[in-house]
């Protein structure tokens, strides 16, 4: 069915995988995003339209550009959308956003001394359009949207461009994208500072709704939210930037598979730990602790991170042997740490190799695993399980590379218990009083 480059060459390399542009998928993210929502395509389609209103009109244009001064030229001029790099259209939103009230103030001055009809109707709607705390909201939305990911596309289209690096850029992108869904009031702050240089008003417009014709036995279930702060944020805010966190991690699944393929071919299974710090920490902790079993030995961030080490009292030559010696013990330990509120925990086996008859060759070595995450009704022994296979597994294959070191001592294992606090939902809204009344609909609300 199929018959392109990607087919051919999966048919001759069927494990190979498809990588697509990154500077084009990026801009396919917010293509996504923009068509999450009709309202969004028409903001664009207004801020074209101002563009293409004074570009179109040297008068115009000298209007917006000198305003009333005729030698003091505006240095921040419109720019045109670009109708497909989607990332681009930053400069956009951001030349009006900074000349707000200049194109304001151009509008209002064509309708008020303008003699063609035609020119004093496009610019009264255009004016009425951008007079609207809806409008300023979306300006300050997708400026922030679109600056996070224009840097990371021009950089996505450089020569030098490798894919770790990419992967480096599009989470950087990401983090910073997820942190703006947290930070709503801020955008709310902006939109209103724009707001008060024009004088308009921070509602949002009621419009008078449209309900469909119902009749004596049908339920009347024809009823719209007008847009609220509350309800702009669930029907625009939340949809926009829940669509491009989603769109990154989907359209890029094959790059940071590829990504993640190549950094575990180069990747050394083990962590040399020979710097002063971590030689003094480590010679801390083994001070510190003189008893059988965890013992806390330090925290970190008001308590959120708590380190826990069990040193190798017995002396045991072999990782096995103290690994299940261990075992009960660590359960024991996140069992009870897991009983209030979920964590996440890694491990982290500590020992010592040197060279044979070489003096002073004695180095640190630690087999580390990744957080995982645990809840009231995790299996903890499950995990403690595929932990120590992946610690043994580290091990064998350090071993097998034939480094000269051989294993002088197991000093010890040391467990880092995070706090965990899972994303939760939206918050509660409640029903306007003329639905609210009529006691037709259910509108829960959690406590938990």
């Amino acid at each position: 069915m199929y018959s392109g480059v990607q087919k051919r060459i999966i048919d001759k390399a069927p494990n190979a995988t498809y990588v697509h542009c990154c500077a084009h998928n990026l801009n396919l993210v917010i293509c996504d995003a923009a068509k999450s929502s009709s309202d969004a395509l028409r903001f664009f389609e207004t801020i074209q339209s101002i563009f293409n209103f004074f570009s179109s009109s040297a008068p115009r244009w000298a209007l917006l550009a000198f305003g009333n001064e005729t030698n003091d030229i505006r240095k921040k001029t419109l720019k045109k959308l670009c109708p497909t790099r989607w990332e681009a259209r930053h400069k956009s939103l951001f030349a009006l956003k900074e000349r707000f009230v200049d194109v304001l103030k151009s509008l209002s001055m064509i309708l008020l001394t303008s003699h063609k009809s035609d020119e004093k109707i496009v610019s009264k709607s255009l004016k009425n359009s951008m007079e609207s705390f809806e409008f300023v909201l979306m300006i300050c939305l997708w400026e922030n949207i679109l600056r996070s990911t224009q840097c990371v596309s021009k950089m996505l289209q450089s020569q030098k461009m490798n894919i770790q690096s990419a992967c480096t850029f599009l989470d950087q992108a990401y983090q910073s994208i997820s942190n703006l869904r947290d930070n709503f009031k801020d955008i709310l702050n902006t939109a209103e500072l724009i707001c008060s240089k024009w004088n308009i008003p921070t509602d949002f417009k009621t419009k008078r709704q449209a309900f469909a014709k119902h009749y004596f036995d049908e339920v009347d279930g024809d009823r719209r939210l007008n847009t609220t702060k509350d309800n702009f944020k669930v029907k625009f805010f939340f949809p926009i930037i829940d669509t491009v966190l989603f769109q990154i991690r989907r359209r890029f699944e094959g790059l940071y598979e590829v990504a993640i393929q190549s950094r575990n071919d180069h990747k050394r299974p083990y962590h040399t730990e020979i710097s002063n710090e971590a030689v003094n920490t480590k010679k801390t902790r083994m001070d510190i602790v003189n008893t059988r079993g965890f013992v806390k030995t330090a925290t970190s961030l008001s308590n959120k991170v708590n380190w826990y080490y069990m040193k190798n009292i017995d002396n045991l030559t072999n990782y096995s042997s103290f690994l299940v010696t261990s075992k009960s013990d660590l359960i024991k330990l996140l069992k009870s740490l897991s009983t209030k509120n979920p964590i996440i925990y890694n491990l982290k086996l500590e020992a010592t190799y040197d060279r044979p008859h070489v003096d002073n060759s004695a180095e640190n070595r630690a087999f580390k695993t990744s957080a995982k995450e645990i809840f009231m009704d995790t299996d903890i022994e499950a995990k403690i399980d595929i932990d120590f296979t992946n610690l043994m597994s580290e091990e064998d294959t350090y071993t097998s590379k034939g480094s000269g070191f051989t294993l002088q001592s197991i000093d010890g294992l040391l467990l880092g218990v995070y706090k965990y606090t899972p994303m939760g939902g939206s918050s509660y809204i409640p029903l306007p009083n003329d639905i609210k009344n009529k006691k037709a609909l259910i509108n829960p609300q959690n406590t938990d």
